[in-house]
């Protein structure tokens, strides 16, 4: 009978092996499948940053080109403003030269 009953406890730390293995192995493969997802994850913000990294890129090279642009307007309308300043002082002149000496009081 002994044999029996020692048969027996083998059998279920058996049958409890075979258990606790099965249970390791779904943790195996959760694992897996979390690494597997965060892996995934971490890719689409790679992705997402050097989206972002190439906007960012655009937007200062887009605001170089407008400073740019905008430097040149002003130097444009300082030379606009310079040629007609120009005319009016030599229209300024023309009329002091011009001018024969009035009646005034």
């Amino acid at each position: 009978m002994d044999f029996k009953c020692y048969s027996n406890k083998i059998e279920a730390s058996l049958v409890a092996s075979k258990k606790r293995e099965a249970d390791l192995w779904a943790c195996v493969l959760t694992l897996e499948t979390s690494i597997k997802e965060m892996e995934e994850e971490k890719i689409s913000r790679d992705n997402e940053i050097e989206s972002l990294r190439q906007k960012v890129s655009k937007l200062e090279s887009d605001a170089k080109h407008d400073e740019g642009d905008k430097d040149a307007k002003i130097s444009s309308l300082e030379r606009a403003l310079a040629r007609v300043w120009a005319c009016v002082s030599l229209s300024v002149e023309d009329l002091g030269n011009n001018v024969e000496p009035s009646n005034a009081p």
